[in-house]
């Protein structure tokens, strides 16, 4: 269902909620290093699952977290963002997707 990160055992799921590089630094594996640091730090806290959100639309990003071994849990297709100016801008709607991994799995 839509909405914040899921509870699992009476605790949030850490997630990720925005992760981004830079134009000029795509295509060196540093996405991945973040997502892999973010699984570090989660496996740290004890954590066993991680989830990520994403625009349906980007393909890149949907890409790089199925090689790292990311599935699709859930589908919104009510999620607004913000277009422009924060004062001036318009909110729109997007279809965001929910990714999930369990940690410690064969994919890395």
């Amino acid at each position: 269902p839509p909405g914040p990160p899921a509870v699992l055992a009476g605790r949030l799921k850490p997630y990720v909620a925005s992760l981004a590089v830079r134009q000029a630094a795509r295509g060196r594996g540093l996405g991945a290093e973040l997502v892999r640091a973010c699984e570090a730090a989660a496996a740290g806290k004890g954590q066993r699952i991680v989830q990520i959100q994403v625009e349906s639309t980007n393909e890149v990003a949907l890409r790089l977290y199925a090689r790292l071994g990311y599935r699709v849990v859930a589908m919104d297709t009510r999620a607004r963002k913000l277009v422009g100016d924060v004062f001036f801008g318009e909110s729109v709607l997007f279809t965001k997707l929910t990714l999930e991994k369990t940690l410690g799995g064969d994919a890395t």
